[in-house]
């Protein structure tokens, strides 16, 4: 076998070990190197030692790669950051950045997932997450970093002067939904007697054709858990929730600029939950975290107390649920108008900018002008940051003034004729008046085919667009970190884990992650 095909099939190997989550061992296993043996007697299988440095070089060369590319396919990236910790209590933190390329690509690439010694306080995160960028070299170039609603994740970005932090929108519609369900709290706690409950814990039985009894008895197992069925049956009307799930999961997308769901998806959430009468509903505690889900609550209660603080859920205890319905969707709604008082602005520049939203369709006059007026904004700075020049000799109409209050008179949106001399100089105005895309309809493939027609506003799309509606792209990264850091594997040294997830994320990025001229 010559040296060229030996390295060949080398790297073939590696990358199966990388990126099916294979474990280290099998390098030293008998039966395996039996196995491989017998497909190619000539091929001489490395050893783990070999494998490490292989994995090493290749996380180096593709860090390199990829740092170039990011450099080379963005004027600004969005992060994500997340803490987790593994199955040897270790904890490291996750960082993802996103950008959407010249050609209006949307890209995740992981930056870290690196080890965090305890405690994690968010000086201790505020260091590691400065380090990480420092050595991605993207002080310029990042702008908002998207995190969930922990104490300590709040204080490292507050003490970044110059990174600008978004709570992680899935965590806080989860907190909304615990917030409104806690009139039903008492529905929906774990039962603490689970003796009354045994039965449930009945499954159901397969019926197996070769098995000439199983019939009999997976109907007669059926018939026992019929009562339990008919209750899960009757119990799965989630029709309030559904529109919280609904937006949940259109947030968490990967392919798709999530930013400009958040501003569209509150409204129409807040106005599907506003109360059609007056409810006095003043026992809803907003300040704290507390919701209809924390089992935890009890958890730092003395022993001595704990039976008496402790809940106590009876199953056959009838419960009046008088209004309850009612009750819950006046807690969705204040929740709602608590947390999402005042929308973030570049969520709303992010409406503005996604083509098939930009009508603002769910939103009153007053809301659709105050986020015009932020679109102009940030397009005047936009102008004087790239230095794109507009095609037009025509004279500039003059500026409009953003001061505080102002409000356009004209309508908004209207088809309305307007002045051509200002719409051939105001990319905002041509844009704005255009038709809506149709939802079917890409908004990146979009700005990719329009980029040349308006250049600040494309540049715009490809900075406000980037940002992650949530933490979910950090959260992902913990899941490849769970099959790799798994219960045999509790071992792994830490650099060596953080290069795995590193080629397993990020392995075919920029081409293979081996550099193939060494």
């Amino acid at each position: 076998m010559t040296p060229d095909r030996q390295k060949y099939l080398e790297t073939l190997l590696f990358e199966w070990l990388v990126l099916d989550f294979q474990p280290l061992y099998l390098l030293k296993s008998p039966s395996f190197r039996q196995f491989i043996n017998a497909l190619n007697e000539n091929f001489e299988l490395p050893n783990d030692k070999k494998f490490r440095k292989r994995i090493f070089d290749a996380y180096e060369f593709s860090q390199k790669q990829l740092k170039q590319y990011i450099h080379e396919n963005s004027s600004s990236v969005s992060l994500t950051c997340d803490l987790w910790t593994s199955r040897s209590k270790q904890g490291f933190l996750g960082v993802t950045c996103h950008l959407i390329t010249p050609d209006f690509e949307m890209k995740e690439i992981t930056l870290a997932i690196r080890y965090m010694p305890y405690p994690h306080t968010g000086d201790a995160i505020q260091k590691e997450l400065e380090k990480i960028i420092s050595e991605w070299e993207l002080q310029d170039k990042v702008f908002f970093c998207t995190t969930d609603n922990a104490a300590s994740m709040k204080k490292c970005l507050n003490q970044i002067s110059w990174l600008q932090r978004l709570s992680c929108t899935a965590h806080t519609i989860q907190l909304i939904v615990g917030k409104g369900l806690l009139a039903a709290e008492v529905l929906i706690a774990h039962p603490e007697e689970e003796g009354d409950l045994h039965t449930i814990f009945y499954r159901a039985i397969t019926d197996v054709e070769t098995h000439w009894s199983s019939t009999f008895i997976a109907w007669e197992r059926l018939i026992i858990l019929k009562p339990y069925i008919d209750i899960v049956i009757s119990s799965l009307n989630v029709s309030k929730d559904r529109p919280f799930a609904e937006l949940t999961e259109k947030l968490e997308g990967t392919k798709y600029a999530t930013m400009s769901y958040i501003y569209p998806g509150i409204a129409r959430l807040k106005k599907r939950f506003r109360p059609t009468i007056e409810f006095n509903n003043n026992n809803l505690d907003l300040e704290t975290n507390d919701d209809a889900f924390e089992d935890h609550q009890f958890e730092e209660v003395d022993e001595d107390d704990e039976p008496e603080a402790r809940r106590k859920i009876k199953i056959n205890t009838p419960v009046n649920t008088s209004g309850l319905l009612n009750n819950i969707k006046v807690n969705l709604y204040k929740a709602l108008e608590k947390y999402y008082e005042i929308i973030e602005k570049e969520a709303l520049v992010a409406t503005l900018l996604d083509p098939h939203k930009k009508k603002m369709k769910f939103a009153d006059e007053n809301e659709k002008e105050f986020a015009k007026n932020s679109l102009y904004e940030v397009y005047e700075l936009a102008k004087n940051d790239t230095n794109i020049q507009q095609e037009s000799h025509k004279p500039k109409p003059k500026k409009r003034k953003l001061s505080k209050g102002y409000v356009y008179k004209e309508s908004l949106f209207s088809d309305d004729e307007y002045d051509d001399t200002q719409t051939e100089d105001n990319e905002i105005e041509r844009y704005l008046v255009m038709a809506q895309i149709q939802s079917d309809q890409d908004p990146l493939k979009w700005w990719d085919v329009n980029k040349v027609q308006y250049p600040i506003l494309a540049h715009m799309a490809r900075k406000y667009l980037s940002i992650q509606a949530t933490s979910g792209a950090s959260e992902r990264v913990f899941s490849d970190a769970g099959l790799i850091m798994s219960a045999k594997r509790t071992r792994m040294k830490e650099d060596l884990f953080e290069a795995l997830i590193f080629l397993k994320r990020n392995g075919n990025l920029v081409g293979g992650m081996f550099n193939n001229d060494t």
